[in-house]
């Protein structure tokens, strides 16, 4: 009833979000006071963006454009899609033999944010957004020192510290995965006691 020719993918949401890490330590503060601040500046300039990937189960990226509108298809039992539950996992044993999951998974997942960082429009994205930063940041930086006054001189290494940091953490966002699945395509109904 399952058989190798059924297709197994597994997609990826992976989230990209600028790191404000650098900014944190910057600026000498802890954490709980200067993140939410810090977070609205730097999405200022990038937005949390969402990058989507599917995979083959030996990793290539699936590209074909009919395929691709197939997986990404609502989900509907009435088109015959049923979630596999714990208690059906060891129908996806004949794809990837259970006591590889843990392996099969995490290079699946490597391998999906190595696509997603190689996206050139996504690196344009961002090198865009830390050349915008940058600029605003010489702007301010260039106002503080007009002031000309002694407390400015601090305001000014701390901007330029933060500034810096913010401008990196746009060039070098995070990557996390915010979402999983794995998809079993087949033109086979589950057996009627299976999907009780």
């Amino acid at each position: 009833f399952w058989t190798r020719e059924e297709a197994l993918v597994m997609c990826f949401d992976i989230r990209i979000r600028p790191n404000i890490g650098g900014a944190i330590e910057s600026s000498g503060q802890s954490k709980a006071d200067v993140a939410a601040s810090l977070r609205r500046r730097i999405e200022g300039y990038l937005s949390p963006i969402v990058k989507r990937v599917w995979l083959t189960p030996n990793g290539k990226q699936i590209e074909n454009e009919t395929f691709l509108k197939l997986l990404e298809s609502p989900y509907s039992p009435h088109s015959g899609d049923r979630t596999l539950r714990p208690s059906m996992w060891d129908l996806i044993d004949v794809h990837v033999p259970r006591d590889r999951w843990p392996e099969w998974c995490s290079e699946k997942q490597q391998t999906a944010q190595t696509l997603v960082r190689k996206n050139s429009d996504l690196e344009n994205r961002c090198r865009e957004a830390a050349d915008r930063a940058s600029a605003d940041v010489e702007s301010q930086i260039a106002r503080l020192l007009a002031r000309g006054d002694d407390a400015g001189s601090a305001e000014v290494e701390r901007e330029q510290a933060i500034g810096k940091a913010l401008v990196d953490g746009l060039r070098y966002p995070t990557y996390e995965v915010d979402a999983a699945g794995l998809i079993v395509l087949s033109d086979k109904r589950l057996p009627q006691e299976l999907e009780a």
